[in-house]
């Protein structure tokens, strides 16, 4: 009996340590795949980099269009559209705008459980059919409805999509990979309005866009397999657009409330430069289209200058002096009479307002403390973002006196409520920075 309970025991005593040696085999296992994944993955490194690829070149095309509208604004306001009050017409490039960012609430959300590829897809086949439907457009509904509502809404299905996918395949550089996706912005506006200025007297308006809308196919063609290659499906469960939680986060109350008043007066300037330029300043329409060129031109070094200070010394340090200096040179827009100050303010603006749209979506998940909402909670933050330049350009518009040519209510506007979302950034980054416990981030 003890020899059988000694042989019984010694077979349980045996078993326990294959189990265990089973199990120290499966944790070394577990611990070298670990180490193995934490190693850099030079695919993954040219992937991403494909992605920022393909997120500039989306961007050359949903951004560049509505920072190009001044090109297209003068070109209604003066000729094509002549019985068009200017506010009316800025309302185009404004719902443009809006579309382009409040469809956010919706494509977030989309976005979280893995509908990107659908998104980016149509977005992308919309924004070229609009082009080309703007060609056939004579009258100002037929403008606003493909130009407004077709591009904007193009857009919107991308904006999201693009800014997510690349801040997926980022950490350490996502500031910097954002700065340069972002860029494509000021390329896209430089190109689009240089070619219509360029084009417009060679061939008609119809033609002029439809080499814009050819330009546009053979971007997209490089820049959504470049965005969606190797992508797998985010798997997830419906989400609602709107999270309430959002709607009582101390963060995310701020940064939109910031946000907001810094897009109510952001986009005026770059409407109203070429305008500006020939009835004040006394260009002729080549020169005023240039003078917006040169602005979407120097966004594009702060777009890069700033996403590089992002990087080393935080991004709410360069996002809080690009708000507060494209505020101050809006209001020093004020004293401009002649060419020369003209320029200077184009080049200035351009550079400080270029980190205005780099810069927050770097620090946007921070303010989210759940990142499986991170689409709904972006969509609803840059929601208020769209509403500000739905209006913001419009009542810009109104308070410009076309009969005693005086730009001083827009330039005032433009000013103090960029100002005024500086101001608002100083509590949303003094909470963030408690969070983090520390003060540049």
């Amino acid at each position: 009996m003890a020899t059988a309970a000694t042989a019984e025991e010694a077979t349980n005593n045996e078993f326990i340590r294959n189990e265990d040696d089973e199990e120290s085999a499966a944790d070394s296992a577990v611990h070298a795949e670990n180490k193995t994944s934490n190693r850099p993955n030079h695919t993954s490194k040219r992937l991403a980099c494909l992605r920022v690829l393909g997120g500039s070149l989306i961007f050359f095309n949903i951004w560049g269009y509505a920072l190009a509208f001044g090109a297209f604004q003068s070109f209604y306001e003066l000729s094509f559209l002549k019985g068009a009050s200017s506010s009316s017409l800025s309302w185009i490039g404004t719902v443009e705008a809006f579309l382009l960012i409040t469809l956010g609430m919706f494509t977030g959300p989309l976005y979280d459980v893995g509908y990107y590829r659908i998104l980016v897809a149509l977005g992308s086949a919309l924004m070229v059919l609009s082009v080309m439907m703007l060609s056939l457009a004579t009258k100002y509904y037929q403008v606003f409805l493909a130009q407004g509502v077709g591009l904007g809404l193009g857009s919107g299905m991308l904006f999201i999509p693009t800014l997510a996918l690349v801040g997926a395949s980022f950490t350490t550089y996502r500031a910097l990979a954002m700065g340069v996706v972002t860029s494509g912005i000021a390329v896209g506006g430089v190109l689009i309005t240089i070619m219509f200025e360029q084009l417009i007297d060679i061939l008609d308006f119809a033609w002029t866009t439809r080499v814009l809308g050819f330009v546009s196919l053979s971007t997209f063609s490089v820049a959504v397999p470049a965005l969606l290659v190797k992508s797998e499906a985010t798997p997830g469960r419906p989400r609602s657009i709107i999270d309430r939680a959002a709607l009582t986060d101390y963060n995310f109350l701020t940064f939109s409330a910031a946000q907001f008043f810094i897009f109510l007066g952001y986009l005026g300037p770059f409407f109203y430069i070429p305008t500006f330029a020939q009835l004040v300043v006394h260009t002729s329409r080549q020169t005023s289209l240039y003078l917006l060129a040169t602005a979407a031109g120097s966004s594009f070094f702060g777009r890069l200058v700033s996403a590089v200070a992002g990087h080393y010394v935080g991004v709410m340090l360069p996002w809080s002096v690009c708000s507060g200096v494209s505020g101050f040179l809006a209001l020093c827009w004020i004293a401009v009479e002649g060419l020369g100050g003209l320029v200077g303010f184009c080049v200035l603006y351009g550079f400080f307002s270029g980190g205005l749209v780099a810069l927050p979506p770097s620090i946007f998940p921070t303010v989210c403390p759940d990142v499986r909402k991170l689409g709904t909670w972006f969509g609803m933050s840059w929601a208020t973002s769209a509403v500000a330049s739905l209006v913001g350009t419009p009542i810009g518009g109104a308070l410009v006196d076309a009969k005693r040519v005086d730009f001083t209510g827009i330039q005032a506007f433009s000013g103090v409520t960029m100002v005024v979302g500086t101001v608002l950034l100083v509590p949303f980054w003094v909470r963030v920075a408690r969070n983090e416990r520390k003060i540049l981030i």
